[in-house]
Parts: C-alpha cells; sequence; structure tokens
C-alpha cells in the first residue's frame, strides 16, 4: 500500500513540475507577445506619422508647382 501511495505522490509531483515548467513558458511567450505588440503599435504610429508628413510635402510640392507656372504664364 505504501508503495502505490509512493508512486501516486511521485507522479503527482511530476505533474505538479511538468505544470509549473508549462505556466512558466507561457508567462514568458505572453510578456514576448506584448512586448512584439508595443514595438507593432509604435511602427504603426510612426508610419501614420510619416504617411501624414509625406502628403504635407507632397501637397505643399504640387502648390509650389501650381505658382511657378503661374508665374511663368504672368511673364509670357
Amino acid at each position: 500500500m505504501k508503495v502505490q501511495i509512493a508512486q501516486v505522490a511521485h507522479i503527482r509531483q511530476d505533474a505538479v513540475n511538468r505544470l509549473k515548467s508549462a505556466q512558466s513558458q507561457k508567462g514568458v511567450a505572453d510578456q514576448g507577445q506584448r512586448v512584439l505588440v508595443d514595438k507593432r503599435n509604435k511602427l504603426v504610429k510612426r508610419i501614420t506619422k510619416l504617411k501624414a508628413e509625406i502628403e504635407a510635402i507632397e501637397k505643399e510640392e504640387s502648390a509650389r508647382k501650381q505658382r511657378t507656372s503661374m508665374r511663368k504664364v504672368d511673364l509670357e
């Protein structure tokens, strides 16, 4: 009887150890995922800002070309 109890206790301890290991690995994976999500969000914000900046530059360039063409017409 004692042998069976010892075997069950050993099996239980192994299961608990595997559970702790799995929980630890899951915690590490979750933390890594949070870091990646934060990096992605930062990049999305940066891309959005850069797109807005490019759009502003393109508008400015278009306005400049339009003014230049108007000046050429006035000079002729």
